[in-house]
């Protein structure tokens, strides 16, 4: 998985901005000065340019601000902890020339969709991202009708990867239907919690397969491609990093090839970005495959 000048293209359109900065959140949980800093050192660090949107809760909001430094302002996904009635709080922040909210994020019932996205867009949001979470077990259950109920009114989905058990991490086959009614719906995606690095594996502290975040996007590559559920399961489920090939055209799983305007559309249109506690960890596994 070697990679020089020529397929430079293929990684940057694979892994740019592609990692939001979670380090508020567990496990780093951070305290917010080390949180800013550590985001400001990486934005103007080498791999900034895989850097994405620093995520902080709108109850923490005027804590953040108050410490943001000098210079070009951050970029924030705002998440509503405390649900919609958090728009207006999240407005008040387009005023401050410290920082941009460039998304909102939300755990929402389904009955609550079409209230938001009105709500959203009343507060200034409306050409803002929003990226909804629902809970697993209805998006297990009910994909097939949350995926266009998100559509509808141009929201966006999020999905949980991981947590503090073995249970909260989804496997193959629900992830891919989740891919799969994401993309056959045109919703983009974000996802969140485990998804430190890039290949599935075996995490020894829960005992759990940990999803990667390169299978991910392989997933999401072959569901913008028209691939059926069983070729995402199969890349979802894959441990064996050598199957990822990345070469001067764009990138190739098993014997599918998406070339690099297909992989930029994805990352647009399909799976955005992925949050994480820690930005150096994705950035180091990436090195030691050799794909940076």
């Amino acid at each position: 998985m070697q990679t020089g000048a020529a397929k430079a293209g293929a990684v940057r359109a694979m892994f740019a901005k592609l990692v939001d900065y979670a380090g508020l959140f567990p496990p780093a949980q951070l305290a917010m000065p080390e949180a800013v800093a550590e985001y400001d050192a990486e934005r103007n660090g080498t791999h900034a340019w895989m850097l994405g949107r620093f995520l902080v809760p709108v109850s923490r909001a005027q804590e953040m601000l108050a410490m943001l430094p000098d210079g070009e302002p951050f970029a924030v996904s705002v998440i509503l902890d405390a649900g919609p009635q958090g728009l207006a709080q999240a407005a008040k922040l387009q005023s401050s020339d410290a920082l941009r909210v460039q998304a909102l994020e939300i755990v929402l019932e389904p009955d609550q969709i079409n209230a938001f996205a009105r709500a959203a867009k009343d507060a200034g949001f409306g050409d803002t991202p929003s990226y909804v979470e629902l809970r697993r077990d209805l998006w297990e259950r009910e994909i097939q009708r949350a995926m266009p109920a998100l559509a509808a009114p141009g929201l966006s989905a999020k999905v949980r990867c991981g947590g503090a058990d073995a249970s909260a991490f989804p496997g193959p086959a629900q992830l891919a239907e989740f891919i799969y009614w994401a993309s056959r719906c045109s919703v983009p995606f974000k996802a969140t919690a485990g998804l430190h690095h890039p290949i599935r594996h075996v995490d020894a502290a829960t005992g759990a397969y940990m999803n990667g975040f390169l299978n991910l996007l392989a997933a999401a590559a072959l569901a913008r491609a028209g691939e059926d559920r069983e070729e995402l399961v199969e890349a979802l489920a894959c441990e064996d990093a050598a199957q990822f090939q990345f070469d001067d055209r764009g990138f190739r799983f098993n014997g599918h090839r998406v070339d690099v305007p297909e992989i930029e559309a994805m990352r647009r249109e399909g799976f955005v970005s992925f949050g994480s506690c820690s930005f150096s960890e994705p950035v180091e596994d990436l090195r030691a495959l050799k794909l940076l």
